[in-house]
């Protein structure tokens, strides 16, 4: 079994690199112009720490279901990725972030309920909540909770954000109708496989000719919360029933039942407890089955019940090498359309 830790890659125009969380990231130009390789690796993090045990062919799951999900939602947002040419690894425009986080929520739960509704209903982003709504409920609609992008993942309003030098406020009305849009498509989707879409955070970025395109990943299991319906009303009539969690959610609960209290610091009081082999392999299940259920919700023509998952070749510079030289070819019949926010 091979377990994509770290690469350290050389390719030809290769002009930066930067190791992410889960993603290894290598920055080349060509003709002018910069693009980028992500390399989807097996590390991951939950409350902003990092955990030593990878989970096993994290990479090749998260990276089919962003294919999936980017191919699904491309009418209302453009993707950085022109294409991915290996099962690890997503290729397209190089993009410089807006450092934001874009979070959408539906259920009142997860930080926004314990950080700020729990302790009085207050928030910074001045969101009113209606009477009468308690922990995992239904919001009236879909909220947006925008982060700083750093460690800790800071709130900032929406005036803040205007008030900073990297977006305006026609964009940010085009960036927020993206996210409400694709909440809502999703939502509808995965309502058919008996999943609710919980919340998700988007990235956005400005390739070289200053166009806003989605960044990172979609929503997938890794950057959203999806829970079972099932249980669901038992979930909320009853804190201590709990919901199939069908996300890196479950992940997060495993280090609380370690635990740890991830609304207070890391201290030597609280300590941040790191999980097992067994977990993380508890962890590719969840995604190994969800990745099951995208194929028949994106794909049904090409649906089975079988999912191969190999040693990757990714061990071989020269196949990287070839790799570029195709995607080289690529690039030059690429077309990219400009931002377009379905309003």
């Amino acid at each position: 079994m091979t377990i994509i830790r770290e690469t350290n890659f050389s390719f030809p125009g290769q002009i930066d690199f930067f190791r992410g969380k889960v993603k290894d990231n290598y920055v080349i130009e060509i003709n002018g112009r910069k693009y980028m390789f992500s390399v989807v690796t097996g590390r991951t993090s939950v409350f902003n720490q990092k955990l030593l045990e990878p989970i096993p062919y994290q990479g090749k799951m998260i990276a089919r279901m962003s294919q999936m999900v980017s191919a699904a939602i491309k009418d209302i947002v453009n993707n950085w990725v022109i294409s991915y040419p290996h099962s690890d690894v997503m290729f397209g425009h190089y993009l410089e972030i807006i450092p934001f986080e874009f979070i959408f929520r539906r259920y009142l739960t997860g930080s926004f309920y314990s950080k700020f509704y729990k302790k009085g209903n207050h928030n910074p982003w001045n969101i009113e909540i209606p009477d009468g709504m308690y922990k995992n409920k239904i919001l009236p609609e879909i909220i947006f909770t925008p982060t700083h992008k750093s460690e800790n993942d800071d709130p900032v309003t929406e005036r803040e954000m205007l008030e900073s030098p990297y977006i305006n406020q026609i964009e940010l009305a085009g960036v927020k109708a993206c996210g409400i849009n694709i909440f809502q498509k999703l939502s509808d989707i995965f309502a058919s496989a008996g999943q609710i879409l919980v919340d998700f955070k988007l990235e956005f970025g400005r390739d070289s000719k200053g166009d806003i395109m989605l960044a990172d990943e979609p929503p997938t299991v890794h950057s959203a919360r999806f829970w079972g319906q099932q249980n669901y009303q038992e979930f909320v009539d009853n804190d201590s029933v709990k919901i199939n969690q069908l996300s890196k959610e479950e992940l997060r609960q495993f280090v609380i039942e370690l635990g740890f209290d991830p609304n207070s610091d890391v201290s030597e009081s609280n300590p941040f407890p790191q999980i097992t082999e067994d977990h993380a392999w508890s962890m590719f299940q969840v995604y190994k089955e969800q990745l099951l259920k995208y194929r028949g919700l994106f794909e049904p023509d090409n649906w089975s019940q079988e999912i191969i998952i190999g040693a990757s070749e990714f061990d071989s510079q020269i196949y990287l090498n070839s790799m570029y030289e195709t995607l080289c070819q690529q690039i030059n019949l690429v077309k990219q359309e400009p931002f377009k926010p379905v309003l």
